[in-house]
C-alpha cells in the first residue's frame, strides 16, 4: 500500500486527530524573586488570573470581579512534566504526521514563561517518536525524510548515515 493511499483510506476513516487549532496553557513554577502567584489552575481546561494589588486600589475598578477566568483546550500546572505534555499535545500530531498529515506547534510568550524549555522537551520527544516509528513500520523506505525544523537559539548538529558528524553549530536562528 503506498503512503498516498494510506493517507485516503484514513482520511476517511476518521483516524486523524481533530483538525483544528487547539490551544494548551503551561503554567510553569514560581522563582524565588517574583511576588505572590496570580495564575491558578483550576482543572486540565481553566485558569484564573487574579488582578494585581495595585489594580484593586483604583476606585474605578473596585467594583469589578478581581478575578478572570480562562477556558483552553489544555492547562498544565506547575507540577506538569515534559511528557504529561508531550502525550497530550505533540503526540497525536506526530501520528498524523505518519499518516501523511502536517501538524505544527508553536510557543508563544512573555520572556522567561518557560517557552524553550517545553518546546525542547517536546523536539526531542517528537523526533525521537517520528523515527522509530518509522524503523518500526512495515514500509520503513516508503517514507520521504525531508523534515524542515525551525529551531530558535538551539545547538546543531547533523550526521550522515554512518554516524559521522557533518555539522555543528551553535546559531541563532530566524523563523
Amino acid at each position: 500500500m503506498s503512503i498516498a493511499s494510506m493517507v485516503k483510506e484514513n482520511l476517511y476513516a476518521g483516524k486523524f486527530s481533530e483538525m483544528f487549532s487547539k490551544v494548551a496553557v503551561r503554567v510553569r513554577p514560581l522563582r524565588a524573586d517574583e511576588g505572590p502567584r496570580i495564575v491558578h489552575v483550576v482543572s486540565d481546561k481553566m485558569l484564573v488570573l487574579e488582578e494585581e494589588a495595585d489594580s484593586r486600589r483604583d476606585v474605578l475598578r473596585q467594583r469589578r470581579l478581581n478575578e478572570k477566568h480562562y477556558v483552553y483546550d489544555r492547562v498544565f500546572g506547575e507540577d506538569s512534566t515534559q511528557e504529561e505534555v508531550y502525550e497530550a499535545v505533540c503526540a497525536p500530531l506526530v501520528g498524523d504526521t505518519l499518516s501523511g498529515i502536517a501538524g505544527a506547534i508553536f510557543a508563544y510568550g512573555a520572556t522567561g514563561a518557560g517557552k524553550t524549555h517545553t518546546m525542547t522537551g517536546l523536539m526531542s520527544r517528537a523526533l525521537n517518536h517520528l523515527f522509530t516509528s518509522i524503523a518500526e513500520s512495515d514500509l520503513p523506505d516508503a517514507y520521504e525524510r525531508d523534515i524542515d525544523i525551525n529551531i530558535i537559539l538551539q545547538r546543531c548538529r547533523s550526521l550522515d548515515e554512518s554516524g559521522t558528524e557533518i555539522w555543528n553549530f551553535q546559531h541563532e536562528v530566524y523563523v
